[in-house]
Formats: C-alpha cells, sequence, structure tokens
C-alpha cells in the first residue's frame, strides 16, 4: 500500500479539506489518489455535511461512499466511545482490511484519521496503532498561529516515538486574512512563516505550506489551483518518493 495517513494536531484543524485539496490537485496532475474515512463519528456515512462524503466531494472521486467509509456513528464524540454507545465493535483488523481493499483501487490511498494521533480509535486499538499497522507515513494538519509550534513538535515527537514517519506538516488558516495592508493580517504571515521555520528546525520536518481559509466548498471554487498556488507540491512528492524509494 501507498500512500499517507493525514492526522491533525487536534479536532477540527481542518483535516478533511486539506486532505480532499491536496488529493484533488494531485488528481490534476495525473495521479490516481483515492481517499477514505473509515471511521467517521458525529454524522453517518451518507450525510452531506459529514467527513466521508465532503473527502469524496472535494477529491472528486467516483468511489461510493460505503467504499470510502467503513463505520459511520451518530455521536460527535471520540470514535471508539461513539462505538460503544452504540453498541457497535469494529476492530483494528477490520480497519486495516479495509484500507487495503481501498488501496487496490487506486496507485495512492490518503486515508484521513480522526482528531490527532493519541486517540482512542477502534475496539482494539487508538490512532497509532493503526497507522502502525497501515505502515504508512504521516502528514500532519496543523493551525498555523500561536500554539501551533507546541501542538505540532509534540505530535511529531509522539509519532517518532510510535516509530511512524513523518512526512511533513500542512497549515490551514481558520480564517480568513484582512486586507494587504491591516496590521493584523501582515503579523499572521509573520507568525506562519516563522512557526513553519520553528517547526523545520526543531524538528526537521518540512511545513508545506498553508491553505487560505475556505468558508463553503462552492462548484466553482478551483481547489487544484488553489493548491497549486499555496502547498509544495513538489515537495511533498519527493518526501513520499523518498519513503517508497527506500530512502
Amino acid at each position: 500500500m501507498k500512500g499517507l495517513f493525514i492526522i491533525g494536531t487536534d479536532t477540527g484543524v481542518g483535516k478533511t479539506w486539506v486532505t480532499g485539496a491536496l488529493a484533488r490537485a494531485l488528481r490534476r496532475r495525473g495521479y490516481d489518489v483515492g481517499v477514505c474515512k473509515p471511521i467517521q463519528s458525529g454524522n453517518l456515512k451518507d450525510d452531506p455535511a459529514g467527513d466521508a462524503m465532503t473527502l469524496r466531494r472535494l477529491a472528486d472521486v467516483s468511489d461510493s461512499i460505503s467504499d470510502i467509509c467503513l463505520c459511520a456513528l451518530p455521536q460527535p464524540v471520540a470514535p471508539q466511545l461513539a462505538m460503544r454507545l452504540s453498541n457497535v465493535d469494529i476492530y483494528m483488523e477490520d480497519v486495516v482490511s479495509f484500507c487495503r481493499r481501498a488501496s487496490n483501487r487506486h496507485e495512492w490511498l490518503f486515508v484521513e484519521g480522526a482528531g490527532g494521533v493519541a486517540v482512542p480509535y477502534v475496539s482494539d486499538a487508538w490512532v497509532s496503532d493503526v497507522i502502525r499497522a497501515l505502515d504508512l507515513p504521516v502528514r500532519i494538519v496543523a493551525r498555523p498561529g500561536l500554539g501551533t509550534v507546541n501542538h505540532s513538535i509534540l505530535t511529531i515527537e509522539y509519532l517518532r516515538n510510535q516509530d511512524i514517519r513523518v512526512v511533513g506538516v500542512v497549515f490551514n488558516r481558520s480564517s480568513a486574512l484582512c486586507t494587504e495592508n491591516d496590521t493584523d493580517s501582515r503579523l499572521m504571515v509573520l507568525l506562519e512563516e516563522t512557526n513553519a521555520s520553528y517547526i523545520r528546525e526543531s524538528t526537521g520536518v518540512p511545513v508545506f505550506g498553508t491553505l487560505p481559509h475556505i468558508p463553503s466548498f462552492t462548484a466553482d471554487l478551483d481547489i487544484g489551483s488553489l493548491v497549486e498556488e499555496n502547498v509544495n507540491l513538489r515537495g511533498l512528492l519527493e518526501s513520499l518518493g523518498s519513503v517508497y524509494s527506500g530512502d
């Protein structure tokens, strides 16, 4: 299986948006990238507002929602607790088998997790356990502002302590910048650039760029161009290449 496992430094940082957008941009370049959200809590599979449906729409893939999402639970809590509340048991081997089937349909597979890395995920495993079982490298989605250096470095070090390879970080803005002449906006841009440098210098892990705040996903939004303009796709591809070439 070739691909990425995508986690956040926290819940609500924009994993679905970043995962789907990157998948679409790479698909536009000719790469056969599939996506999956094995476990979803807070929405049912066919809920248009749920992560799985949003991911399918953003990535612009034809896979059925049942091929993208193995299990969806209505309670907006950690997946393992949501399973307990619904009297459902999903095990790590179920997720691994599901992802391997999904990977057979595509050359590359982007797997979106749930929240961060230290998350109770299925009945017998946490997110980090599943990542190791899948043997996928990780890309982290983080907020670009104040606090992200601490959150990102702690996440990277936790992953490394679990013998999981981290290929990079992508920042995602949760709010729009104001005009270029706005003092707060200039300060935010400086903060983003400085935070990226701190993370890279401290860990050796690159920050590939910052995706802008998008309040809603409309049909006329050129997601591919948006990614090309804001994310170093070449760097991301080179990092993945080094993983699968054995470097």
